[in-house]
């Protein structure tokens, strides 16, 4: 089973991270409801590894806390494969991704070993763009290059990708509720 760890992108932010990319014609485009930023995946779990690994994240204790994107990249080794909305690197993040392995390895588990550069998908390339694509691209980034959104990172979910059509199917696994501040709590 391909397994990933993730914040979920709050609605009204992923649909505006949706209208970006709308008529661009080319690439897949995630739905708003499949956005998220990936903490951890593992491109071949069998079922009876998935529920310590469910486990060992509910334990898990986290203050949510804000997650800002800021700007536009496209990510991919030779040639771009994706298009992405970047995620600001904060204390709180570090310190979530740094959770996420240790738990997964409290679970005996070994998560895809990749730097850790979140991000939020907004469109995938299967062959890669040519020339005239990745100049629309271009043109794309540098009007958004101001972007700024934020949105509440309240809780994470393990969920399964069932591939085969397109848009990939995520199944929910569990569910890790954060911390909430109390009410009126401005520095927390």
């Amino acid at each position: 089973m391909r397994i990933f760890v993730s914040i979920p992108v709050r609605e009204p932010v992923a649909d505006r991270l949706g209208s970006l990319v709308e008529g661009l014609g080319f690439g897949r485009p995630v739905p708003p409801h499949n956005m998220h930023v990936t903490l951890a995946f593992f491109a071949d779990l069998n079922a009876r590894e998935v529920e310590p690994l469910a486990e060992a994240l509910s334990q898990l204790q986290v203050w949510a806390f804000d997650v800002t994107l800021a700007g536009l990249d496209l990510m991919g080794r030779r040639k771009p494969a994706l298009l992405v909305a970047s995620v600001v690197e904060s204390p709180a993040l570090t310190d979530l991704h740094a959770r996420v392995q240790g738990a997964t390895r409290a679970a005996g588990l070994e998560p895809q070993r990749r730097r850790f550069r979140p991000h939020v998908t907004l469109l995938r390339f299967a062959a890669g763009i040519g020339a005239g694509e990745q100049a629309r691209l271009q043109g794309v980034i540098a009007g958004q290059a101001g972007l700024r959104e934020s949105f509440e990172a309240d809780h994470l979910v393990l969920n399964r990708s069932h591939l085969g059509s397109s848009p990939p199917v995520y199944e929910m696994l569990s569910e890790t509720a954060f911390i909430m501040p109390p009410d009126g709590a401005d520095d927390w």
